[in-house]
């Protein structure tokens, strides 16, 4: 079982602030679950090709 709360992860490779916005990447390849989440949030009146 993995406990990640975002505030940990800001501290890591994980956290990306791209700019227009910031990614929490909660579980990655790495982790070996066969999934990703991640929790991304783009700022308010900004664009971003997805």
């Amino acid at each position: 079982m993995f406990v990640r709360n975002l505030k940990e992860v800001e501290q890591t490779e994980r956290f990306v602030d791209w700019g227009n916005g910031t990614s929490h990447r909660l579980l990655t390849r790495d982790d070996g679950m066969g999934f990703t989440v991640c929790h991304t949030v783009v700022r308010a009146n900004s664009e971003a090709l997805l």
